[in-house]
């Protein structure tokens, strides 16, 4: 059993020091919601990475108890470490056998959430325009069987940074496949998801949709048109921003590559 955990640690240390190694600063994500035409109003900040732990605590019954887990939006490689060492310490004088397999369970749970938020983090790309944040993610769905085309879902987050509330009209998307080749040239189209939010000042609300490509890895980008209101009750919108969806990849991850 010591030798299983401390195989854990060691790959889960290395894996903190190959963050340092990128300067990657991980953000933690919610997993991708499967249903594609889902959305809702979202929290920003650290309410939400206090929401995504608990959501991934919640889908890994034997994800360790991280009360060492540190309060900030981003985590660096030695930030990962510190935890690491905090949770390892606290847990290390366990005696009882079944207790032990849990906390092993839990660290395997750890590993592959980690290894699952940095595919996210690949995945993803943020674009502030006026004050107006989007950020997408895609994540890898399945093969489908009948002609080899890849699924994928992708989330997109839309921030209000503005002082006076903001409503998302429309998008445009470009989708293009490992060749090179366009395979979805989107137009402006009304809506998204069949609805066109208000958000206010400080607000998010996020979005589930989804794509199928037939050679990935891909790319995809686009746009919001976005409508601008003034301050006060005005009923009218008094300026538009064309926020934009900056390029985010369509990407297998290795462990569902047969």
């Amino acid at each position: 059993m010591k030798s299983i955990v401390r195989g854990l640690y060691k790959t889960l240390m290395r894996q903190s020091k190959k963050m340092d190694e990128t300067q990657m600063l991980l953000s933690v994500r919610k997993p991708l919601d499967q249903e594609w035409g889902s959305s809702c109003y979202s929290p920003t900040g650290l309410a939400y990475v206090g929401e995504a732990m608990t959501q991934l605590a919640t889908q890994h019954n034997h994800f360790p108890p991280y009360s060492s887990f540190p309060g900030v939006e981003q985590l660096s490689g030695r930030c990962v470490r510190d935890c690491l060492k905090l949770n390892f310490r606290e847990y290390q004088g366990v005696t009882d056998p079944a207790q032990q397999m849990d906390l092993v369970n839990g660290a395997f749970q750890a590993l592959r959430v980690l290894s699952h938020q940095q595919y996210l983090q690949r995945c993803t790309s943020s674009t502030t325009t006026d004050g107006i944040q989007v950020e997408a993610t895609s994540s890898f769905n399945r093969v489908n069987p009948e002609d080899d085309s890849s699924e994928f879902t992708y989330r997109i987050r839309v921030t209000n940074h503005r002082d006076v509330r903001i409503q998302v009209l429309s998008r445009r998307w470009n989708i293009k496949n490992s060749k090179g080749e366009v395979t979805l040239n989107m137009p402006w189209n009304s809506a998204v998801v069949g609805q066109t939010p208000l958000i206010p000042p400080g607000h998010c609300f996020e979005y589930h949709s989804g794509t199928v490509l037939d050679h990935p890895p891909g790319e995809q980008s686009g746009a919001l048109m976005v409508a601008v209101f003034g301050n006060g009750v005005q009923s009218e919108a008094t300026a538009s921003v064309e926020a934009l969806i900056s390029t985010f990849p369509l990407i297998v991850p290795s462990s569902a590559r047969t």
